[in-house]
């Protein structure tokens, strides 16, 4: 009896120990995602009420606006990230040529890097192609700039390499072909104890209260979910290089289509006539006023009741956007009755919610194109047209 009650301590003193721990971790990623939330929308909040000064020129408007956008971006990328980390997110997989990528990306990546760190590419074969989603990719490789910047804070040198490499099995990857993309810095580098740990969501070298701690986790979040592996060498003040093992494309066919418009195949086209299925009025006016300013033909509904009498009373609509969650008939369900009165309709669904609480509803995640929230102007008019240029297409 007395060994079976301090057992039963033991496991009680345990369990105190994580969940202490747990508690730790998620008060300093509530902290860090309020301090990086906080700075975003005080910024969001300053600018937008500079706007409505009547001082402001032309110049000075395109400035602040620019400025509230690159605001709302960081937010939204600390949402990404977060849904990385629980692979909760859309995961769209499709053969990526490194070689042009990695040149989109470092023309990209080369703006926001301060001018005393050279950046270089060993650019690679045409062959060298991945299976990946490249969206996650670049955000991915994003992070890993992102950290190398800051171990380098008197400048360096920040490197892409890229090779194929046929690999047996081993501990976290399958036998195989894998692109090796390489992210290679000179600056601090880290300490084996560091190096341990930082992959750890929430764990971060930085002072309490600067950033979330997600960079690094959710970069391997997304390798792990690819399929994939990443590796680190480091040496205290000699640097540092990532490997990111990627699934390779062993096909012919090679595809860097729009965002998410990939819909159903050999259906005739009907102009560009959209129909917006929203039921807040905000985002519904917002993407209206968004693709009629980009010359399509637009129409609205607010519920699904709405949707369907515009649908049997118009003529054919090209593309019908809807919201992933609607109060009263299940966006499912709408989808299906909508393509029966239309069946050349292409449909994008436009969500903040997660995969599984997509799949939970009865959506066909991965069959249909998929915009996820928040999602730029830009996103929607891109994947709308390449919604519209798939039927052209076919």
């Amino acid at each position: 009896m007395e060994r079976e009650a301090e057992r039963q301590r033991r496991e009680e003193v345990q369990q105190a120990l994580e969940g202490a721990r747990r508690t730790e971790a998620l008060a300093r990623l509530a902290g860090g995602i309020a301090h990086d939330f906080n700075n975003a929308l005080t910024v969001v909040f300053a600018l937008a009420d500079l706007l409505r000064s009547q001082s402001c020129s032309p110049a000075e408007v395109e400035r602040t606006a620019d400025e509230i956008l690159a605001a709302a971006e960081s937010a939204a990328e600390l949402t990404r990230q977060l849904l990385t980390l629980g692979r909760q997110q859309v995961w769209k997989p499709r053969p990526v040529e490194l070689a042009s990528f990695l040149s989109r990306f470092l023309r990209a990546l080369r703006r926001v890097l301060p001018s005393d760190v050279t950046l270089d590419m060993t650019e690679p074969p045409k062959d060298v192609v991945a299976l990946v989603d490249p969206a996650h990719l670049e955000r991915a490789c994003f992070n890993l700039a992102l950290n190398a910047r800051d171990a380098m804070p008197n400048g360096g040198r920040l490197a892409f390499e890229c090779v194929k490499q046929t690999l047996q099995e081993r501990a976290g990857l399958a036998a195989g072909d894998y692109v090796v993309l390489s992210v290679s810095d000179d600056g601090q580098g880290m300490s084996a104890d560091v190096r341990e740990r930082i992959f750890e969501p929430f764990f971060s070298t930085k002072e309490s209260g600067v950033g979330s701690g997600l960079g690094l986790a959710t970069v391997y979040a997304f390798m792990r979910e690819a399929g994939g592996d990443v590796l680190v060498t480091s040496t205290p003040g000699r640097g540092t290089t990532f490997n990111l093992y990627l699934p390779a494309h062993t096909g012919s066919e090679l595809s860097e289509g729009a965002n998410g418009a990939q819909g159903l195949k050999n259906i005739a086209p009907a102009g560009n006539r959209i129909l917006v299925v929203e039921d807040r009025d905000d985002v519904r006016k917002s993407m209206v006023k968004v693709l009629a300013s980009n010359g399509f033909d637009v129409a609205s509904a607010s519920d699904d009741d709405a949707a369907l009498r515009t649908l049997e009373s118009e003529l054919p609509f090209a593309v019908m956007c809807i919201d992933g969650v609607m109060p009263g008939t299940p966006t499912a369900r709408v989808v299906k009755q909508a393509q029966r009165v239309w069946p050349s309709l292409r449909v994008l669904l436009c969500s903040g919610y997660v995969r599984d609480d997509l799949l939970r509803r009865g959506i066909a995640v991965g069959q249909i194109a998929f915009l996820a929230k928040p999602f730029t102007p830009q996103a929607l008019v891109t994947s709308v047209r390449g919604l519209i240029s798939s039927d052209a297409k076919s």
